[in-house]
């Protein structure tokens, strides 16, 4: 029975472009994982204020709210391996910046600042890319294990990436932690240099041109939009689609009550517990335990049927977990509420990040994935901010239960409306 809920797993790493690319995608992840830590840490120990965790937060995720959208139409139009090789050698000069100023004793916060606005503003150009990719690598049926361990493998890093990082924090100046991400880039470089994409039939951006606006045929040359115009007909498509649409909202109360908690594990370890580094780096390794575990059962075997109802109900488990964490008597009862918080982040996430790839149109699909970084990652940059400021007056247990409630509210929302939603997906990606 073991054996056959692998065999999706199986089928999606047999295909040898998929299996190149995630083998330095999970490297080049595990460096980004000890760096987020450092610089967090880092941060801490400069200011000691929730305030300056979310403004960092928010100088790495604004960008993507900012980019993502637009750098969609980027991702369905340029070469998306040539996208992502360009994106990952900036982030190779970031890498190296930041290890050349902790090394040199440069470093202050807002070098800090300008570190994540940089890494923000290249992750945005790279990540519609690199998710929208996936589908090419594999056959349709092994989209959703592909795209389930691939949000395994993130949340893997989670638990490596801290499990790497605190002991080269405890010791030194923290050098150690920024030599990681350089090299893991290196390596994931290197394999996408290697990495031959199948052939696939091309998809023009404005099929209607080339068909027929009715999608009979008729139209005698493919006409591509402009750039403005085909943004819009992305945000348009997406929060039209009867089905997207309202999952992208469910995200949105989700990322704004529950994510925005992993931002703020610093004040929450250290500052309401007083765990220092060590606590730091559990608490890290307990959200990325859970979500290993979400995406390891996601790409066994959920079922794409079960997808929305995942969706909704691993919502309202991340408002449980919130809660938790925000009122536990002690860190053991914390560490368990940010497991369940973990794999209620990972269920979510690859639920409604499947259901796009499955079901928005492949023309579209950049944008779509565009607006959906657009909400995983800026929106938890917003409600880390405001929890963070909010905590600095009154302690952080109210604002994460406020953030609990707010996706308790989201949840309730989708679980009224589950025949809508799973209706419109069934009316195929070429809504």
């Amino acid at each position: 029975m073991a054996i056959h809920r692998l065999q999706p797993l199986r089928r999606a790493l047999a295909a040898p472009a998929y299996r190149h690319y995630t083998i330095g995608n999970a490297t080049s992840l595990i460096g980004m994982w000890v760096q987020r830590l450092a610089i967090g840490w880092l941060a801490w120990q400069i200011t000691g204020s929730g305030t300056w965790l979310g403004l960092l937060a928010l100088c790495e995720l604004i960008p993507t709210v900012l980019l993502s959208p637009a750098v969609g139409v980027l991702a369905d139009r340029v070469d998306r391996r040539r996208l992502i090789i360009a994106t990952q050698s900036l982030l190779l000069v970031q890498s190296l910046t930041a290890f050349a100023l902790v090394v040199t004793g440069l470093i202050t916060i807002g070098w800090l600042l300008a570190l994540a606005l940089v890494l923000g503003t290249v992750t945005a150009f790279g990540q519609p890319a690199r998710l929208a990719l996936v589908p090419e690598l594999v056959p349709r049926p092994d989209v959703p294990a592909a795209v389930a361990l691939n949000a395994s493998l993130f949340n893997l890093a989670r638990f490596a990436g801290p499990a790497i990082a605190a002991p080269l924090l405890a010791t030194g100046d923290g050098s150690a932690a920024f030599a990681a991400y350089p090299l893991t880039l290196i390596l994931f470089l290197v394999q996408l240099v290697r990495l031959k994409i199948p052939p696939v039939e091309p998809e023009p951006d404005a099929i209607s041109a080339a068909t027929g606006r009715d999608g009979t045929a008729g139209g005698t040359a493919t006409v591509r939009p402009g750039f403005i115009a085909a943004f819009r007909d992305g945000i348009r498509y997406a929060a039209r689609h009867p089905g997207l649409g309202p999952l992208l909202a469910l995200l949105c109360f989700a990322c704004l009550g529950a994510r925005a908690l992993p931002e703020l594990l610093p004040a929450l370890a250290d500052g309401h517990f007083g765990a220092g580094a060590a606590g730091y780096a559990a608490f890290t390794a307990a959200v990325g335990i859970g979500a290993l575990t979400a995406g390891l059962w996601m790409a066994t075997g959920a079922g794409e049927r079960r997808l929305v109802r995942i969706a909704a109900v691993a919502t309202l488990l991340g408002a449980a977990g919130t809660a938790i964490a925000a009122t536990a008597p002690s860190e053991p009862v914390a560490i368990a509420g940010l497991g369940l918080l973990g794999f209620a982040i990972t269920a979510n996430g690859v639920s409604i990040q499947t259901l796009i790839q499955l079901h928005a149109r492949p023309d579209r699909r950049g944008r779509v994935i565009g607006l959906y970084l657009v909400i995983i990652r800026g929106v938890p940059a917003l409600g880390a901010l405001a929890m963070g400021a909010a905590a600095d007056l009154v302690g952080i247990t109210w604002p994460l239960l406020i953030g609990a409630a707010i996706a308790a509210a989201g949840a309730a929302f989708a679980w009224t409306r589950l025949p809508r939603i799973e209706a419109g997906l069934a009316r195929g990606p070429e809504r």
